[in-house]
């Protein structure tokens, strides 16, 4: 089970991936959208209102650029796995 964030961890995450974004295109990476969705995921509450405001629609979103680091995958691991 992916580890519960606090709402205020959830915000200071939506905060970082808006200044993560190191190309125009990131907006509509599949990486960053992923990421978003995890956030909600492990959100205490509801953090829509933080995370939506990045979120694009489907049909606009594309897959991995493949940046080399992704400033996106550090933070879905580190929210995605439980840490033993």
């Amino acid at each position: 089970m992916p580890k519960q964030i606090s709402n205020d961890e959830a915000k200071n995450l939506v905060e970082t991936i808006k200044t993560s974004m190191i190309r125009h295109e990131c907006r509509d990476c599949e990486c960053l959208q992923g990421v978003l969705v995890q956030i909600e995921i492990n959100a205490e509450k509801d953090v829509t209102d933080w995370a939506g405001q990045l979120k694009v629609p489907p049909a606009r979103m594309h897959s991995c650029l493949g940046c080399d680091p992704c400033p996106f995958a550090e933070i879905f691991t580190d929210i995605s796995c439980v840490k033993k």
